[in-house]
């Protein structure tokens, strides 16, 4: 994926740099997996003093606490977080003002916010009103949604869509899709249109009208990064057995939950040579066309999508993405409620680049 999106070969390593992960889980075994799976994969384990985990002791991870930790003790330069408070329209307001104070004081101390945008497509239905994840869609956050990414011989970037997959899967003999492909409608990067925050000014002239509604409103994604989990990343942590024992495993992780920390590292290379970004997405959305892959609706020199099989558990599944209608998201050249922006490229770096 480094080489894939242009990383390789910038010389930026993130140095000097910290990268917080707002987390919902037990953070205790963290430091002791992430280095056993970088030992067994051929990656640099944490250097002592590298990686430090926070955990409240009073308050419960789920309601946010995070957050206002790394903005009161300036703990971390870029944060990524896969929490959901809420949805928007209609979601406690009093929650969402309490976090949108904590999102622009981290603004003015140079903290850049990264939040996922979500696992479940537009939601509703194509005559319902869509719904977004918070604080996704607050204004002062960088969303990001999801793709489904190809990579070819050598790493190389072959083409990428927006994640949103419908599947089918092998019938017990093994001589029929229990359903004909495509199947029923699987997992979809998030997106959609805010009802409760007015459209931002950078989002202005680049998220079309169609899109942002009249009057225009806040819509996300803002950028994308690889988040299928049929094509993405191995992950290894210690969890849970059905017999309520813990162990350690190895398995695919994805999701928005993968992309929102792939592009925060991103990000955290942007800080290492630029300085603090803070509030980052008038600067993302300032950039030109070339700083992203433009996302299409088909994989490039396809007339149609394509399908793949893939094993898991045992079973198997034919996956087919790009699924965008049943995923209720909507594609259109230049930004999409799917992936935003579109996910970085190595011009996007080399436009940060300090001038000498």
């Amino acid at each position: 994926m480094r080489d894939a999106y242009g990383i390789t070969g910038t010389g930026l390593t993130g140095k000097g740099v910290t990268v917080g992960i707002i987390s919902i889980g037990n953070e205790v075994n963290t430091l002791p997996d992430a280095n056993r799976f970088a030992a067994e994969h051929g990656e640099p384990v944490f250097a002592p003093g590298q990686f430090t985990a926070y955990v409240p002791a009073d308050v419960a991870p789920e309601e946010g606490s995070g957050e206002f930790a790394i903005v009161d003790r300036h703990l971390a330069d870029v944060v990524s977080g896969s929490i959901i408070v809420g949805f928007t329209p209609g979601y406690a307001p009093d929650a969402i003002v309490a976090y949108e104070r904590a999102f622009q004081e981290g603004a003015v101390e140079g903290i850049t916010f990264t939040f996922a945008g979500g696992d479940s497509g537009g939601g509703g239905t194509p005559d319902e009103a869509r719904t977004v994840e918070y604080p996704a869609s607050s204004p002062w956050v960088t969303a990001v949604g999801g793709t489904t990414l190809a990579i070819g011989p050598g790493n190389s970037y072959r083409w990428e869509i927006g994640w949103a997959t419908d599947e089918t899967s092998l019938s017990a003999d093994g001589t029929s899709w229990d359903l004909p492909p495509p199947g029923y409608q699987g997992k979809a990067s998030g997106g959609g249109t805010s009802t409760v925050f007015p459209q931002p000014f950078y989002q202005r002239g680049v998220v079309p009208a169609s899109f942002a509604g009249s009057p225009p409103m806040r819509t996300v994604p803002d950028v994308a990064a690889l988040a299928d989990p049929d094509l993405c990343l191995l992950v290894g942590e210690t969890d849970y057995n059905l017999d309520g024992t813990l162990s350690y495993k190895v398995g695919n992780g994805g999701g928005t939950s993968l992309s929102s920390p792939a592009f925060a590292g991103v990000e955290a290379l942007l800080v290492q040579e630029h300085g603090p970004l803070g509030f980052a997405n008038p600067a993302l959305y300032a950039r030109p066309r070339s700083a992203y892959h433009a996302i299409a609706d088909n994989p490039a020199g396809t007339p149609d999508t394509v399908a793949f099989a893939v094993v898991s558990h045992g079973f198997v599944d034919l996956i087919t993405p790009g699924q965008y209608a049943d995923a209720n998201l909507t594609h259109a050249p230049g930004y999409d409620t799917v992936t935003g922006l579109g996910s970085p490229t190595r011009q996007l770096i080399e436009s940060f680049r300090r001038k000498h």
